[in-house]
């Protein structure tokens, strides 16, 4: 569901000068978008492809949940994208170490208090989530002085990052096709 988006800033935010931040929160509102959209399109076909997943659906609160974590993975890998694009590498090992360490220490502390399935989904998703979170409010401001978060689905730069980020997209998929 990242449509490529992370490409297109890799492209496109290191000459976008003043309208990098909203090039940025255009990626990202988008993406989260099309995850929530397909997230919830394969919970409603669960009984189809994945009956066995019908936990996830049967649940409210873990719908919910596993709506709201499969936007904040696709918005995860589209922030390392633009942190890459702002060529702040560490800001990017600063993040990916905190997540790591959360991947590795939160799933103990939740698999105690949510038993079976949904401490497993959770303990996968919780560290994501926040992961996004400290993103926006720490490592993009740091990337871009003067960044702040905000949801857009701004025409411009979505047409600009679409054409090359959709080509993108389609030859990544065409890559992993075969395995």
């Amino acid at each position: 569901s990242n449509l490529g988006l992370g490409s297109g800033l890799i492209r496109f935010l290191p000459e976008a000068g003043g309208e990098a931040a909203r090039l940025m929160n255009a990626a990202f509102s988008l993406g989260a978008l099309v995850a929530g959209a397909a997230s919830a399109l394969f919970l409603l076909g669960l009984p189809l492809w994945a009956p066995r997943l019908g936990f996830l659906r049967d649940n409210p609160l873990l719908a919910l949940s596993f709506v709201l974590f499969t936007m904040a993975a696709t918005v995860f890998w589209i922030q390392d994208q633009a942190l890459l694009a702002r060529r702040r590498g560490e800001h990017l090992f600063l993040r990916s170490l905190l997540h790591n360490l959360m991947r590795l220490l939160l799933p103990l502390g939740v698999l105690a208090g949510l038993a079976g399935a949904t401490g497993i989904v959770v303990s996968v998703g919780l560290p994501v989530l926040i992961s996004v979170f400290l993103g926006a409010a720490i490592f993009l401001p740091a990337a871009l002085p003067g960044y702040r978060p905000a949801l857009t689905l701004a025409r411009e730069p979505i047409a600009r990052l679409l054409p090359f980020s959709s080509g993108t997209y389609a030859s990544e998929l065409l890559m992993i096709a075969p395995g």
